[in-house]
This record gives structure tokens, C-alpha cells and sequence, in this order.
């Protein structure tokens, strides 16, 4: 149960993160740190 939850905590996480990174992308295509935070999200994803 706890693990249940804990896991759609991280999915919550994730799909937030997925959303910022978007946001970003569309309002500041030219921001440094847009890949950054990109290859983050996605190393974090591939972990879970």
C-alpha cells in the first residue's frame, strides 16, 4: 500500500517536471538550461 502510493507520488512528480520542461520550451526556446533540465527529467524517468 505504502509502496502503491509512494509510486503515484513519483508519477505525480514526474508528469509536474514533464509540464515545467514544456513551459519552458514553448515561452523560452533559447534558455541554456531548457536541455539541461530535459536530460535531468529524463535520466529521473528512466530511473523509476
Amino acid at each position: 500500500m505504502i509502496f502503491l502510493c509512494y509510486h503515484l507520488f513519483l508519477r505525480g512528480k514526474i508528469s509536474i517536471l514533464r509540464t515545467k520542461a514544456d513551459l519552458i520550451q514553448k515561452y523560452d526556446p533559447l534558455n541554456k538550461n531548457n536541455l539541461k533540465s530535459q536530460c535531468l527529467i529524463l535520466n529521473y524517468i528512466k530511473k523509476c
